[in-house]
């Protein structure tokens, strides 16, 4: 629907998938929780990298970790961000990742 549908984004609701493409006021917002080729949230928050988003610190996955569930999903799309990540990673365009 073009106007959008109500969404309910408490925990219970979002327990009940995997996987979640959502369409927010600031764009689009995939939302994975467990994915390809890693175990979830412990085996990133390893090396997560700290970034203040609205004064709110959140950790997001290591441009490394991304690759590697980019490489494991094997999907067209993500083939091809794996060559544009891998491309910003030689030539150290990732200031703030690691």
């Amino acid at each position: 629907m073009p106007e959008g549908l109500a969404f309910d984004c408490a925990a219970a609701t979002l327990a009940r998938g995997d996987l979640w493409n959502l369409v927010t006021d600031a764009g689009r917002l995939d939302l994975v929780f467990t994915p390809s080729g890693t175990t979830g949230y412990e085996d990133l928050v390893r090396n997560a990298v700290p970034f203040e988003v609205y004064g709110v610190t959140i950790a997001a996955a290591s441009l490394p970790d991304i690759i590697r569930s980019k490489e494991a999903s094997d999907r067209p799309q993500d083939r091809q961000e794996v060559v544009l990540l891998r491309a910003l990673t030689e030539t150290g365009r990732t200031a703030g990742w690691r």
